[in-house]
């Protein structure tokens, strides 16, 4: 058989390769009927999924220059998340499962893995292991989410084992190099767990060259080679990672400081007993949910690993103990701080899942020095294979959410229909990019729900604001006065966040934008369970005070071209409106956002032929704002425009497009 790179043969390859394929498409399969992909996407992984599909949507629009500007100007929060989940999009469209088929790699490299530690064993012992690995919730969970802690917490376990388990001190350049990407990958996968990544990278390093010292004490000049090394390893680090931290630094320091230390610290908090707080990661809940019951059989297999490689050991005691240093460090790095759930602390059981495929690969290298060594081999991998098909569970749930086949899909489809519903009705007529405001969120409907549904709409941005987290009722009307749609629950919705403190606001709130003159109540629509509301409120967009529009072109695209305005272009020297509502006014005036291509154009408004104002637009492909005010506050029943200088003739209609207006509306409060 052929060997590729004198390791693994195409066999091998293939049999990991199809492995991966079968697993991803069951799992993705299972969770589409009754699991996370049966009911619309909710937090974390769909943040990202907007943050990856609006990137797109720049990519598409102003090709790569125009993403790496965006990249720059708004760092992503975890940028192998944004960037994995966009080539999903990008290659099978703005679909979740989408980020499953980008994850499944993941799935191969593993299994790949693992045959290369059992590549002295046969093919049938590979693929027991292969079938007792996957049966790991935290495999289903790898592959299924676009969070990133699960890829952060692989690579760094990774990394920083592949650093202590062997002679650190005096390494080659190539393996500087792979450590140096282990650490700068893990850096990249997820910014805002940083300090502890680096922390354990650096006592990784730090073990593993006391470890040299122990064992390598008669040679010299260990000391310099000490510094070389480690110099080497974290400069290669810092290389690789630095492209992101030199522009998402900032950012990532400000969201630390918010989680941990600042305003948001006390609603992340886990308040439970002390001695809970020490197992929440291995039989608690967290443990639970990624692990399960391997935990205790990880256990076993470790134990009768040493037994019969009790030798071995002994022989390696310093390096397994700098390794289980390393581990117990992993742990209280994670298990210390309040702020804890399944996500934050995956790092415990990615370890645990590194110790369980080593126990295994220790167990079957003593069975094959034994005597009637292919009957305990054949033995030991049928009952591997029966007790991982006895404890695994399908589909995997999330650690947080719980299960999400518990609700009839009757209820998930009205769920999705309700987000769809607003996002259309959000969008009719499609003249703005929407600045979309939650009061509050629930599980099922909050800013990154509606930012994706309006993504996969091709709305390129959103400027979604969500304090959520703030009970001060001031800063939720400054946060009105620059929305242009506000999305409202009823305080006794069971999906609702009631905890947060905006909660109990919500009546408040309500109330204030029935008495609001900009914003109008658009929409009331009924929530999954049919029992209770959501309200859209919104400010009347362009150009709905008008019934009939003379010598106007229909809405269109977005101008400038990769701009964000949609609008409409008014022909030739002259132009009409027809109002929807006139008669008298307390207050009135005409509110106009207009660009002209070009120079030292002007547009002069009047009624019943005598002028009441202009608009002046000096600068070719400049939006400008005016307001002019209407005498008397009596709205006409028309209103008539004309231009100073028509417009260059289009060669392709022949008409004259003189002024494009993104926005015109009638303004009845000063």
């Amino acid at each position: 058989m052929k060997k590729i790179q004198g390791l693994l043969t195409i066999r091998d390859w293939c049999a990991a390769a199809t492995i991966a394929a079968l697993y991803s498409a069951f799992v993705v399969v299972g969770h589409l009927k009754m699991g996370q992909l049966s009911e619309a996407p909710t937090y974390d992984d769909v943040g990202y999924y907007a943050d990856a599909a609006s990137r797109l949507l720049k990519l598409y629009e102003d090709g790569f220059p125009g993403l790496l500007r965006k990249s720059i100007a708004l760092p992503p929060h975890a940028p192998y998340s944004t960037f994995a989940t966009m080539a999903g999009f990008a290659i099978f469209g703005m679909h979740p499962w989408a980020v499953a088929a980008v994850q499944s790699l993941w799935i191969f490299v593993i299994l790949a893995a693992l045959r290369v530690a059992l590549v002295d064993q046969p093919l049938y012992v590979f693929l027991s292991a292969a079938a007792a690995v996957l049966a790991w919730p935290l495999l289903g969970l790898l592959l299924i989410s676009a969070r990133p802690d699960s890829v952060c917490a692989l690579l760094t376990v990774a990394g920083c084992l592949y650093i202590v388990a062997s002679p650190w001190v005096g390494a080659d350049r190539k393996r500087l190099w792979i450590a140096g990407a282990f650490a700068g990958a893990a850096l990249l996968a997820k910014p805002s767990l940083s300090p502890v990544t680096l922390a354990l990278f650096a006592s990784a390093a730090l073990l593993a060259s006391a470890t040299d010292f122990i064992e390598r004490r008669g040679e010299v000049d260990l000391r310099r080679r000490f510094l070389r090394t480690n110099l080497g390893f974290l400069l290669i680090a810092a290389a690789l990672s630095a492209p992101y931290y030199i522009f998402g630094l900032p950012q990532t320091i400000a969201y630390i400081h918010l989680n941990m230390l600042g305003a948001d610290a006390a609603l992340w908090r886990l308040r439970i007993p002390l001695l809970d707080h020490a197992c929440y990661y291995l039989w608690g809940a967290g443990g639970q949910a990624t692990m399960g019951a391997f935990l205790p059989l990880t256990a076993l297999l470790l134990a009768l690993a040493g037994a019969l490689q009790r030798k071995w050991l002994y022989a390696n005691r310093f390096r397994a103990g700098a390794v289980a240093i390393w581990a117990l460090l992993a742990y209280a790095a994670v298990s210390i701080p309040a702020h804890k759930n399944a996500w934050l602390g995956i790092i415990v059981s990615w370890t645990v899942l590194f110790f369980f495929i080593a126990a295994l690969c220790g167990i079957f290298r003593a069975v094959a020095r034994m005597r009637f060594a292919p009957f305990l081999r054949a033995a030991l991998s049928v009952c591997l294979v029966v007790v991982a098909a006895t404890i695994v569970e399908f589909p995997v749930y999330d650690p947080i959410w719980g299960h999400k086949g518990s609700e009839p899909l009757s209820v998930s489809a009205r769920r999705s229909a309700l987000i769809d519903d607003i996002a259309e009705t959000m969008l009719s007529p499609p003249v703005r990019v929407p600045a979309v405001y939650f009061p509050s969120s629930s599980k099922f409907l909050n800013s990154d729900v509606l930012q994706f549904a309006l993504n996969q709409r091709n709305v390129p941005s959103i400027v979604a604001s969500d304090p959520k987290t703030s009970g001060d009722l001031a800063a939720h009307l400054a946060a009105i006065a620059r929305a242009t749609d506000v999305v409202l629950f009823e305080r006794e919705d069971p999906d609702l966040y009631g905890w947060m403190p905006s909660a109990a606001l919500l009546p408040a709130i309500k109330q204030k934008l029935l008495d609001h003159p900009d914003f109008e109540l658009r929409k009331t629509f009924d929530t999954a369970d049919g029992e209770h509301h959501v309200f859209l409120f919104q400010r009347p967009p362009a150009f709905s005070d008008f019934s009939a529009f003379h010598g106007f072109l229909s809405i269109e695209g977005r101008w400038p071209p990769r701009g964000d305005e949609r609008g409409r272009w008014a022909l030739g020297e002259a132009a009409s409106l027809e109002l929807k509502s006139p008669g008298q006014q307390q207050w009135a005036a005409i509110s106009v956002r207009a660009l002209s291509l070009i120079a030292d154009q002007s547009v002069s408004f009047s009624i019943d032929g005598k002028s009441i104002g202009s608009c002046s637009l000096p600068q070719v492909n400049q939006f400008k704002d005016c307001m002019i005010e209407i005498p008397g506050a009596v709205l006409p029943a028309r209103i008539d425009l004309t231009f100073s200088r028509p417009g260059p003739e289009n060669p392709w209609d022949g008409r004259r497009r003189s002024v494009w207006f993104s926005a015109i509306s009638i303004k009845r409060n000063p």
